[in-house]
């Protein structure tokens, strides 16, 4: 193949592949230690930190399913239940109250237009 004069020569390859022993990883860059370090630990914390997060979130889920009510929250409930009953008895009767004040008061204007 002629070489073409614009492309720069191509780098001379080595010819012998780089083959590390069991006690060489200190002659490895130090960027692809710390790559290998960081996805095997990454790896042991999904498997670890999955079935934690899991189980929390269940945890979490029967708590909001199940909300934790008060020993005394019936009886609260009956006593609001009969202070509103009693509460619309005494609005009815002041109102049946005005309707009759408000009759009264027509009936004698209507008594002072007829003199």
């Amino acid at each position: 193949m002629p070489d073409m004069p614009d492309m720069p020569p191509m780098p001379e390859m080595p010819q012998e592949p780089m083959i590390f022993g069991p006690g060489d990883f200190m002659s490895l860059p130090e960027g692809v230690v710390a790559i290998v370090i960081g996805f095997w630990v990454m790896i042991a914390v999904i498997v670890v930190g999955w079935p934690i997060a899991r189980a929390l979130a269940r945890r979490m889920d029967r708590q909001v399913l199940n909300p934790q009510m008060p020993a005394d929250f019936e009886a609260r409930l009956q006593r609001i239940e009969n202070i509103v009953e009693s509460t619309a008895i005494e609005v009815e009767r002041i109102s049946e109250g005005q309707r009759f004040a408000t009759k009264l008061l027509s009936e004698r204007e209507g008594v002072s237009k007829q003199r």
